[in-house]
């Protein structure tokens, strides 16, 4: 799975910079373009539930750090 997948997957662009506090349409906006560019390696230190440890051998994410990604995120949204 992709960057661009993986923040579909978890909302869209509004939703992962609210959950980064990336503040209105700017946040929002700053978010939509890592779908192009790639999620910045510093964001995904800062943010373990952007940075699955391993990737498939094509660079993907696998279908269980998606899964992961998704629970901590949705731990992070409820408390």
């Amino acid at each position: 799975m992709t960057d661009t997948e993986l923040i579909r997957l978890l909302g869209g662009s509004t939703v992962v910079a609210k959950r980064l506090g990336l503040q209105g349409l700017n946040g929002a906006r700053r978010v939509n373009n890592w779908k192009r560019r790639g999620i910045p390696a510093k964001v995904k230190l800062e943010h373990p539930w952007l940075n699955p440890s391993t990737k498939a051998s094509d660079g993907r994410l696998t279908n269980a750090q998606v899964k992961r990604a998704k629970a901590m995120f949705e731990e992070l949204a409820h408390g």
